[in-house]
């Protein structure tokens, strides 16, 4: 970055509002006192500023402390860096604490058969500075999106089957909080309704390939959308890959949780999508167009900056806007795919495929951390889990089957048939969900199989209940807290259990014998 550029982001330890933790920052719901809440760290209790390393070169040329090793040198090589200093440094702050409004914005397209089955698009319109990228360039996809759909609906008389959802957001910035707060408010009807969701945050990183996280049960519709859409960059037309597909299974050949397919990763905690996956269980994606994944660097240095200023997009990031324009055509026929199709195109059986995968893993990461010879119990309970796991793949396959040929028009089905497929599909995910949360402390965190890694909230895990208690477990081990042990190998039984228990109860659930 320039030497005067600088970073801005929050610290806030929590998604929402923190007043309210798992209910919706309305004018009838109980508040938390502030100080409940900076005692309990979800806000830091110390000033926190990010500066440009101009200004910091300024702060250690006059430090003139202890030497630090040569190891520990960093990257500003005008200064020496010391671990001490004798000089005194003076800040002054002006912080308050006020409440403060937010407005989220909802516009929706009523579908004709099924109007209360939920197709949602979302964008947040909160910006550090200027915003151009984020979230500007997805703001904009957004509204291209809805006009898109809107003028062949005035045109034609189309509608789609089911309601297709524009969510503009407030506040995502400071900690994902008007995504959250509209998750918590309407999560009853988004448990009963919601099919999908597509988050669009950043919509252009580079021009080159498109970069997508998902839910396994979205990846074929992404990848049939993709292969429509026509490549944007005209060096990759050239080289033979004329769609959006061709270039993102060339840059992301062999890196996919399903063989032969582009990378999907779980979605992570970054973004709007985190609290309707991880709370509600709605599947989900991110979508962005990105840079050429084979240059070592970001592609997108300039990340909440004051120099995200559409100069930057038309210059380096996207010339002409191609990408941009790529990536709306590519929401705009995902939500088509997922509001019109007769059966919602989900994929159960890459479902059972990274289910399956999860499961080993799993297996691999206790083996490493010697928990088998801890657990007595321990062949049994992950015995029962492949089992589980095993079951899931013949009753996906079965229902897999199905959906395609009722799709494809080989098999026929009463209305009443489609509806009962319908609620099976849209169920899937929130059999997940477990209620009361991962363990104590991540109530919020209800994904049994996909949530975000309490080490790096920026990454997804598969099982993350599980990891998370062998690591606080294995730090229990470290410190001799005995209590603690003891608490944390009980909790890795009971995730493992939960997480078996969310299986089962998907397998119940996908069953067609009455078909």
């Amino acid at each position: 970055m320039p030497a005067g550029g600088a970073q801005r982001g929050s610290i806030l330890d929590v998604d929402g509002d923190p007043l309210t933790p798992l209910y919706p920052s309305k004018s009838y719901t109980y508040r938390l006192a502030q100080e409940d809440v900076t005692n309990g760290m979800s806000v830091p209790v110390i000033p926190v500023m990010p500066i440009g390393y101009r200004d910091a070169a300024n702060l250690f040329l006059n430090m003139d402390g202890l030497p630090v090793p040569p190891d520990w040198q960093g990257g500003i090589s005008s200064v020496n860096y010391t671990f001490t200093s004798s000089k005194i440094f003076q800040v002054t702050v002006h912080a308050t604490q006020p409440q403060r409004k937010i407005r989220n914005v909802i516009a929706v397209m009523p579908g004709t058969t099924e109007p209360d089955k939920y197709v949602l698009l979302i964008n947040h319109v909160d910006a550090w500075t200027y915003g151009a990228m984020d979230p500007n360039s997805g703001t904009v996809a957004l509204l291209e999106t809805a006009r898109a759909l809107s003028a062949v609906a005035n045109a034609t008389g189309w509608r789609p089957r089911r309601t297709i959802v524009f969510c503009s957001v407030d506040a995502e910035e400071f900690g994902l909080i008007g995504s959250t707060e509209f998750a918590e408010e309407y999560l009853k009807v988004l448990q009963q309704r919601a099919v999908a969701l597509i988050n669009v945050d950043v919509g252009v990183k580079g021009h080159v390939t498109l970069l997508a996280t998902a839910t396994p049960s979205l990846y074929q519709t992404l990848i049939r959308a993709a292969k429509t859409v026509p490549n944007p960059n005209q060096g990759e037309v050239a080289l033979g890959r004329a769609t959006v597909y061709d270039s993102w299974i060339y840059y992301f050949p062999n890196d996919s949780f399903v063989p032969g397919q582009p990378r999907m990763r779980v979605p992570d905690s970054g973004s709007d999508q985190s609290t309707f996956l991880s709370f509600v269980g709605v599947p989900s994606a991110y979508l962005t167009y990105f840079c050429d994944p084979t240059i070592k660097r970001d592609c997108y240095e300039l990340y909440h900056t004051m120099f995200e200023v559409p100069w930057t997009i038309e210059t380096y990031i996207d010339p002409g806007y191609k990408a941009l324009t790529a990536m709306t055509q590519l929401w705009t026929e995902i939500a088509r795919d997922l509001s019109d199709t007769l059966v919602i195109p989900f994929d159960v059986n890459d479902y059972a495929t990274v289910l399956s995968l999860a499961v080993k893993q799993l297996n691999v990461y206790l083996n490493s951390k010697i928990i088998p010879s801890i657990i007595t119990t321990y062949p049994m309970i992950m015995s029962n889990l492949f089992n589980s796991s095993d079951r899931f793949t013949t009753v996906a396959n079965n229902l897999q089957l199905v959906v395609d040929g009722i799709n494809s028009g080989k098999k026929s089905a009463s209305l009443r048939q489609v509806e009962m497929i319908n609620s099976r599909l849209m169920g899937l995910e929130r059999t997940f969900i477990n209620d009361r949360g991962l363990y104590p402390q991540r109530e919020a965190a209800r994904h049994v199989l996909f949530a975000t890694s309490i080490h790096d909230h920026y990454s997804g895990t598969m099982g993350a209940g599980v990891y998370d208690s062998v690591e606080y477990y294995l730090a229990a081990v470290q410190n001799n807290d005995v209590t603690q042990q003891k608490f944390w190998l009980q909790r890795i039984e009971i995730t493992i259990s939960e997480l078996q228990y969310g299986v089962e109860s998907a397998i119940l659930l996908m069953d067609i014998a009455d078909y």
